[in-house]
């Protein structure tokens, strides 16, 4: 089994705090924190995929 190195540790930790604060988001009535949050997770979600991309892209250049 293949570990993961920091790059793929950071990005799933990225992944899963994304997915907590859209949950969150999802259950806090109101507006005041709930789009804070949801901003917040927003952000993250758009980290967390160009992180992904990024890291691919490496990859094709490499194997190139």
């Amino acid at each position: 089994m293949n570990k993961m190195n920091n790059k793929q540790k950071g990005q799933f930790i990225v992944s899963v705090i994304f997915i907590i604060l859209i949950i969150c988001w999802l259950t806090i009535p109101g507006w005041g924190a709930g789009k804070i949050l949801g901003l917040i997770g927003c952000v993250l979600g758009i980290v967390a995929m160009t992180l992904s991309y990024r890291e691919e892209e490496k990859m094709k250049k490499t194997n190139d």
